[in-house]
């Protein structure tokens, strides 16, 4: 689970387009932005068929009106999605962004694009906005206390959610700290929960990849994978959330399915929820899911229902709790049979000792290596003689 840092927020996610939409979908009131495949282009296509893109979240904090404080993390990771996956196959990258002109225009050049990497790259710009009910005025009511001293942490530093991540954490249980996550990093959660459905409009799978999560050897394609199981989701592996983080989301859900659901004529599954824990969560940095799934409407009323509750803001809940309750509770197989084990995850870096040049290794992530040196980012160089005609 990513700490709460006081700089760029930076996400990324890779999706893909197979073949047949299922059901229809609720739209979005929020979060405006063009989605990709719009205006007439034509969306990027593998050779069995299946259309995709990588797609990336970057969102400067909320104190840098001209987004120019952007983590040069996504620069690499760009390169390396590039170089080991979508390269290989017909798809596209897509960054949603917050950047002003300026940050953008800088952003594209540090990228130093290859031709055929700047023929697949496309940027969308995309506005974070409150759900209903829910604004500063509403978390200034007493919601964002810190849970050691009391003293309300969004009038003095606009932050809220659960505690700091605590180096003293055992068993996921925190020690107590201050509310310490940015809007824009709560707001990311409401996006990957909700409001990202609508911008994915134009695709069926999605993978998503953290912006310090830098693939380190070419990858098999996960979207073909599902496709042929015709799972919902691919995981590499299941993490438990840290407690102050994940309270009352899995009774939201429940209460969703009890009393909101038959009024709507949704269908739920309430048995898959013995199955999964109220702290189990699909980990958000590196996995894979069926947009058509997540797009239908039974989907779309949980997500908005789950946005509006608040929880988004005043706990940090977030799509990676999400995501297994979802699936529970929609799904006719539940959490556990629609999900499959991503087909090139072998484990994630072991802490300190990960050794970029070991084969066995899928990528190098940041939180487990923060120290990643400049062979980690060689082995994603760009060859400019690069002619991909993708």
């Amino acid at each position: 689970m990513g700490p709460g840092r006081y700089r760029t927020l930076l996400l990324s996610a890779c999706i893909a387009l197979a073949c047949c939409r299922i059901g229809a979908a609720a739209e979005p009131e929020n979060d405006s932005g063009t989605p990709a495949g719009a205006g007439g282009r034509r969306l990027a296509t593998s050779r069995t068929g299946i259309r995709g893109a990588a797609i990336y979240l970057v969102a400067p904090p909320p104190g840098d009106p001209d987004g120019m404080t952007f983590d040069t993390d996504a620069i690499v990771s760009i390169r390396c999605t590039w170089k080991f996956f979508i390269s290989k196959h017909r798809y596209d990258i897509v960054v949603f962004h917050t950047l002003g002109d300026a940050a953008l225009a800088k952003f594209k050049g540090d990228i130093d694009m290859t031709p055929a990497l700047e023929k697949h790259l496309k940027f969308k710009k995309i506005e974070f906005n409150w759900p209903k009910g829910i604004d500063e005025d509403w978390l200034s009511q007493g919601r964002c206390l810190d849970p050691v001293d009391g003293t309300d942490q969004w009038k003095s530093n606009k932050s809220c959610g659960c505690t700091c991540p605590d180096p003293t954490v055992v068993n996921r249980v925190r020690r107590g700290g201050k509310r310490c996550w940015e809007i824009n990093y709560l707001h990311m959660n409401r996006f990957f929960t909700y409001s990202i459905w609508e911008h994915l409009k134009e695709y069926d799978y999605y993978m998503r990849v953290d912006a310090d999560l830098f693939i380190q050897r070419e990858i098999p394609d996960p979207f073909q994978e599902m496709h042929d199981k015709k799972t919902a989701f691919a995981i590499g592996y299941m993490e438990g959330e840290t407690q102050g983080c994940f309270e009352g989301q899995q009774a939201a859900v429940k209460k969703f399915a009890q009393e909101v659901a038959p009024g709507l004529g949704v269908k739920t599954y309430m048995d898959n929820m013995d199955n999964i824990q109220p702290y189990t969560c699909y980990w958000g940095g590196f996995h894979a899911g069926d947009v058509n799934f997540f797009r239908k409407r039974e989907h779309m009323e949980l997500s908005k229902y789950i946005s509006e509750q608040g929880g988004i803001y005043t706990q940090r809940w977030s799509d990676q709790v999400h995501f297994p309750n979802a699936l529970a509770i929609l799904h006719p197989e539940g959490a556990h049979g629609a999900t499959s084990l991503m087909p090139f995850f072998k484990h994630e870096c072991p802490g300190v000792n990960c050794d970029a040049a070991n084969a066995e290794h899928v990528f190098i992530h940041e939180h487990s290596a923060p120290n990643y040196n400049a062979e980690v980012a060689g082995k994603c160089m760009l060859d400019k003689h690069d002619k991909h005609e993708l």
